[in-house]
């Protein structure tokens, strides 16, 4: 038997500096001011060091949608983001510079854009806001996800007449501690469920 060893070549060469790879400027969402100070304080967090929240949420949104409409509409009026204005003295005072990175470009409505999405802005209160309502949106769909699971746990003990599996609840999913008293259960035979009498 012959076993063939397949390399992916690369078409351009080798022979490539290792910096370019760590380069952001290679991300076409990358905002320096806002990007750079996300992975800072994701690292502290990750150190276990005390961070600060940051001041501002910045978003790209579709500037319109498939029928000319403003996407933008939906940003502002529920979420409470407005555009970002490309001027000097507006970069400063959100501490952002998009001019670093070429994928930003100044629109002819005078706002920032990156490709066809708009930049868009939040200040920290709206921002977290948002976020504790997402986090509650989220924290809801799991309990019913949990609470699916644990019934289809109980409905398969009752129809096998073995013990209920144990699940892993929410808040100690990241953890893989289990919480719940339940037993876990084992496959019976070969995969098969004991047959009710």
């Amino acid at each position: 038997m012959a076993y063939i060893e397949a390399n992916d070549r690369n078409p351009f060469g080798d022979d490539f500096d290792e910096k370019i790879l760590q380069d952001a400027g290679k991300d076409s969402t990358w905002l320096q001011g806002y990007s750079d100070k996300r992975i800072e304080r994701e690292l502290a967090l990750r150190n276990g060091d005390k961070v600060q929240p940051l001041e501002y949420r910045f978003h790209l949104a579709r500037a319109k949608t498939e029928d000319g409409g403003k996407r933008v509409f939906h940003w502002q009026s529920r979420m409470g983001y407005s555009t970002v204005k490309w001027d000097e003295e507006n970069f400063k005072r959100l501490g952002i510079d998009p001019t670093e990175n070429p994928a930003y470009n100044k629109g002819e409505d005078g706002l920032v854009y990156n490709g066809t999405q708009v930049l868009m802005v939040a200040p920290r209160q709206v921002a977290a806001a948002n976020f504790a309502k997402v986090q509650d949106e989220l924290d809801v769909q799991r309990a019913a996800a949990a609470n699916r699971m644990a019934d289809a746990g109980e409905r398969y003990a009752a129809a096998t007449g073995t013990a209920s599996p144990t699940f892993a609840t929410q808040d100690n999913a990241l953890t893989g501690e289990v919480v719940e008293d339940r037993p876990t259960t084992k496959k019976r035979g070969p995969g098969r469920p004991k047959k009710q009498k």
